[in-house]
Formats: structure tokens, C-alpha cells, sequence
């Protein structure tokens, strides 16, 4: 696949579903999923009515997910790495990170960044 997905799962049933269903599409390459087996994988329930919706979260193996985990060779290699979610991912605040979109600057890749909304109020 011309995009890979670069995420977290936990070792469980949800985990096996996403990978299974996302891998089946075909269109992504999961080659940069990584398996965080003492975390639950991530969800969000939206709940819509008929004028507002409420989300129901667990951000447990995205807020586990750090910039140490990732496959870093396999990122040097892509030409447009997109950080989403990124207030949801407490695991990939730091220096840690900041390192690596400079790297990944410097090999030529173009970075985006969806901050999401900080539920901390720390922005």
C-alpha cells in the first residue's frame, strides 16, 4: 500500500478486530501497527442526538503510544507523516517526538498535525 497506518492496539479482541478489518480494505499498509499487550485498544463511542452528540472514550493504548515504539526506519522512508489525535496521545508529548519530526523534517518529509481538542485544558 502507497499509506501506511502507524498506531496502537492492545492484545485484545477489539485490537484482532481492527487489524482484521482494516487489513482487509487493503488500502493501508499496517506494517507500523504495534501491539501494546498490557493496554486495552483505544475507543470512542459517539452518542448523536437529534441536536448534540457526547463521546465515550478509552485512550488507553493511543496514550501509551510513544515516538520509541514506532517503526523510526520505516518513517524515515515517508514523504507526508501526519500526527492525529495528538492531545489524545500523552505518550508522544515530549522531546522524544519533537526529535523525531525533526528528523523526519530533515529526510524531506512534510509533517502535519491535528491537535484535537485537549479535554486537559492545558492548551
Amino acid at each position: 500500500a502507497d499509506v501506511s497506518l502507524f498506531a496502537a492496539v492492545g492484545r485484545d479482541a477489539l485490537g484482532a478486530y481492527f487489524r482484521d478489518a482494516v487489513g482487509a480494505e487493503g488500502c493501508v499498509g499496517l506494517d507500523g501497527l504495534v501491539e501494546l499487550p498490557d493496554h486495552p485498544t483505544s475507543v470512542c463511542v459517539v452518542l448523536s442526538g437529534a441536536s448534540d452528540r457526547g463521546f465515550v472514550s478509552c485512550n488507553r493504548s493511543n496514550a501509551a503510544l510513544t515516538a520509541r515504539a514506532l517503526d523510526q526506519e520505516r518513517l524515515r522512508g515517508m514523504h507526508l507523516v501526519h500526527f492525529g489525535g495528538f492531545f489524545n496521545m500523552v505518550g508522544l508529548h515530549g522531546e522524544e517526538t519533537v526529535a523525531l519530526a525533526r528528523e523526519l523534517r530533515r529526510a524531506g518529509a512534510r509533517l502535519t498535525l491535528d491537535t484535537q481538542f485537549d479535554i486537559s485544558g492545558a492548551w
